[in-house]
């Protein structure tokens, strides 16, 4: 029926109620401040109801029919791979470096040449420490290249990253090029 209405509620994975700022499908909201939010003149469903904290971490509901009013979305922990750049000589970390994250399938089936393109994320880093976050992967396995001005470029391999986790303590030891 035209003009259907959606009601739900978003949760974080501790079970307290999403802040502001969530988005949902193809029509768009905000999350009141205790997690909840309505959607309204819909068409006939079913629907997918998706919610976002951004930066953070999204879930969604598939196959939801026009005029449920009981729906939750939990919002596990962000999935993805942190750690740090660090040169290999003398185990400080670099400043600014690039890195690139691809999936172990898709590294497997491009070889060198995916670097640059193509990558789940791929732009680079300035920090003080040589320490990096990268956000909102799928559960995979993951290859991480990484490359800096004055290092040898250094790819990880067989990164796995379960769903609702951040992998950490990733290290990713450039060593210093040659300089001609």
């Amino acid at each position: 029926a035209a003009g259907a209405k959606i009601s739900a509620t978003t949760w974080v994975a501790e079970g307290v109620p999403a802040p502001d700022k969530k988005k949902m499908g193809s029509q768009r909201g905000i999350c009141a401040a205790d997690g909840t939010f309505r959607l309204a003149g819909l068409p006939e469903g079913p629907f997918v109801v998706a919610a976002m904290l951004e930066n953070v971490s999204s879930s969604k509901k598939t196959d939801v029919q026009h005029d449920t009013t009981d729906v939750e979305i939990k919002l596990l922990p962000q999935t993805g791979i942190a750690g740090s750049a660090i040169d290999a000589s003398t185990g400080t970390g670099i400043k600014i470096f690039v890195l690139s994250v691809v999936t172990q399938r898709d590294a497997d089936r491009m070889g060198s040449r995916m670097w640059g393109w193509g990558s789940s994320f791929d732009r680079p880093q300035i920090t003080e420490t040589g320490e990096f976050e990268v956000g909102g992967l799928e559960a995979d396995t993951y290859v991480i290249h990484a490359s800096a001005e004055g290092y040898i470029d250094f790819d990880l391999k067989e990164i796995i990253v379960k769903s609702g986790e951040m992998t950490r303590g990733v290290s990713l030891k450039l060593v210093p090029g040659a300089t001609i």
